[in-house]
C-alpha cells in the first residue's frame, strides 16, 4: 500500500516483483572477482546486456526456503519455467517440523544443521558409527520427474523417534532422546534432504543442458547442501552470500532494477497483494 501510494502521490512507476523472482534474482549478488564486484548488470547499453544474457542463460534455478522447493528453468530477464516443485512441504518446512520433532530451537534449519555436523564430525573419526546409522528414505528420488515430498521424509523421523522413546496413550514420549540419538537422527535426515535436491538437480541440468546451475532461498544457506552442490556442479554452480539467502530487501531492489530497465511497470491501480502468486 505505501508503494500504491508513492506511486500514485508522485506519479513515479511502479515495479511489482514476485517474491520468488527476488529469490531468483539474488542469485546475481555473489562475488565474482577478487574486486568484490558484484555479478550484477543492469545495463542501459544494449549491446552489453544482450552479451550479458547470451552468456548467463539458460539458468536452472533451485529455490529452497521454508514455503517452496522448486525447479525453475530462467530462460531470460521475466521468462521462468517450473518444472518440479514440492507436493506437500518445502524442504524448510521439514526442517523446522524435524526440529520440533527432535525438541531443538526454531528455525530448524540452523539448529538441525548444528546437530548433524556433530555426528558428522564423530564418523570421521569413528567408521563404526557410519555403520550403525539411522537409515531414512529418500523421497520420490526415482519418481521420474522433478518434484519433491519431504512430508514423508518429516513422518519417517517421527516414527524412528517413537521407535526409539515409546509412547504413552497420550502420545507424549516415555523418554527423553538421548543426545546421541538426536545427532544421529538429524545428520541422516539432512543427508536425506540433500541427496534428493542434489540428485534431482543434476538430472534437470543434464535433461535441459542449462549453463549454470543456482541455488537460492534460506535453505541455500545450508552448508552441507553447499558442499554437495560445489562438489557436483563446480564452476557451474552460483550461490549467493548467506546474508541474501534469507528473506530481504536486496533480493528485490535487484528484480525490481531489471524490470525497470525493461519498463516492466504496474499500474498502482492493478497490483494487489497475492500471497499465492506464481510465477
Amino acid at each position: 500500500m505505501v508503494g500504491k501510494t508513492i506511486a500514485l502521490v508522485k506519479n513515479k512507476p511502479l515495479v511489482a516483483v514476485n517474491h520468488l523472482e527476488g529469490h531468483i534474482y539474488s542469485s546475481f549478488l555473489v562475488k565474482k572477482d577478487e574486486n568484490f564486484q558484484f555479478l550484477v548488470f543492469p545495463s542501459r547499453d544494449r549491446t552489453a546486456a544482450d552479451n550479458f544474457q547470451k552468456n548467463l542463460f539458460p539458468v536452472l534455478v533451485l529455490i529452497v526456503s521454508g514455503g517452496h522447493t522448486e525447479l525453475v528453468l530462467w530462460e531470460g530477464h521475466g521468462a521462468y519455467k517450473t518444472i518440479g516443485a514440492t507436493i506437500d512441504d518445502a524442504a524448510g518446512e521439514a526442517f523446522d517440523k524435524v526440529a520440533k520433532i527432535l525438541g531443538l530451537e526454531y528455525p530448524g534449519g540452523p539448529s538441525v544443521s548444528k546437530e548433524a555436523e556433530k555426528y558428522r564430525e564423530s564418523i570421521i573419526k569413528n567408521e563404526e558409527l557410519r555403520i550403525k546409522g539411522i537409515s531414512l528414505p529418500r523421497p520420490m528420488m526415482d519418481s521420474g520427474d522433478y518434484n519433491f515430498s519431504f512430508s514423508v521424509l518429516k513422518t519417517a523421523v517421527l516414527y524412528k523417534v517413537r521407535d526409539m522413546v515409546g509412547a504413552i496413550p497420550s502420545g507424549r514420549p516415555k523418554q527423553e532422546l538421548r543426545d546421541e540419538d538426536i545427532v544421529a537422527l538429524a545428520y541422516e535426515f539432512q543427508e536425506a534432504v540433500v541427496e534428493v535436491l542434489v540428485e534431482k538437480t543434476k538430472r534437470a541440468y543434464e535433461e535441459f543442458g542449462v549453463k549454470r546451475v543456482a541455488v537460492v532461498g534460506g535453505v541455500a544457506a545450508n552448508k552441507r547442501l553447499r558442499e554437495r552442490m560445489a562438489e557436483e556442479f563446480g564452476n557451474q554452480l552460483i550461490v549467493p552470500p548467506i546474508k541474501y539467502c534469507t528473506d530481504n530487501g536486496v533480493k528485490i531492489a535487484v528484480a525490481g532494477v531489471f524490470k525497470y530497465l525493461q519498463k516492466d511497470f504496474t499500474r498502482w491501480q492493478d497490483l494487489e497483494v497475492k500471497a499465492n502468486w506464481e510465477l
